[in-house]
């Protein structure tokens, strides 16, 4: 098959990497077991082309006709609820059942993230004004403590020891 880009037997399991569309148009009806995506989801992350549209809703219904009764789809989504929404209605439209379907996102940012200079000074600002005094002044042990706790409530204490 000219689409195909590569394709490897890993036990008992075939993977195909290839244009999607092409691929799927050249299998047969009811042929796989699961179909596992990452599509693009439409927020023009740092404005890359990939990104701007969410697939046309006959990649889903091609999806659906590939799958063997019983079959399971495995589409990621961002985050962000507008995403996740757009991919359900879709994918739904294209005939797929999603009544006994459970949707958990987990993930930790590995995206390195610049920092936002104003709001390091406001922080700035904010701490001397709770300390009352310039950041690069000394305080002993005992002095921080109580101007710290003194009248605090109790969780504001423990999140301004976990920030400072």
């Amino acid at each position: 098959m000219s689409s195909h880009l590569r394709e490897e037997i890993i036990g008992n399991h075939r993977v195909i990497l290839g244009d999607c569309l092409e691929v799927m148009a050249s299998l047969p009806d009811s042929s796989v077991d699961c179909v596992l995506t990452d599509p693009p989801y439409g927020i023009q992350f740092m404005n890359l082309d990939f990104d701007r549209t969410v697939p046309d809703p006959a990649v889903w219904r091609e999806c659906l006709r590939l799958l063997k009764p019983g079959g399971s789809m495995i589409a990621m989504s961002g985050s962000r609820l507008d995403c996740l929404w757009r991919l359900c209605r879709d994918i739904e439209g294209a005939g797929f059942e999603l009544a006994q379907t459970a949707f958990i996102h987990i993930y930790k940012s590995g995206f390195c993230k610049g920092q936002d200079l104003s709001k390091a000074a406001d922080g700035k600002a904010f701490r001397e004004w709770l300390f009352g005094r310039p950041l690069g002044t000394e305080l002993d042990d005992e002095e921080a403590e109580v101007e710290l706790l003194e009248g605090a409530p109790e969780e504001l204490v423990r999140l301004l020891r976990e920030s400072f």
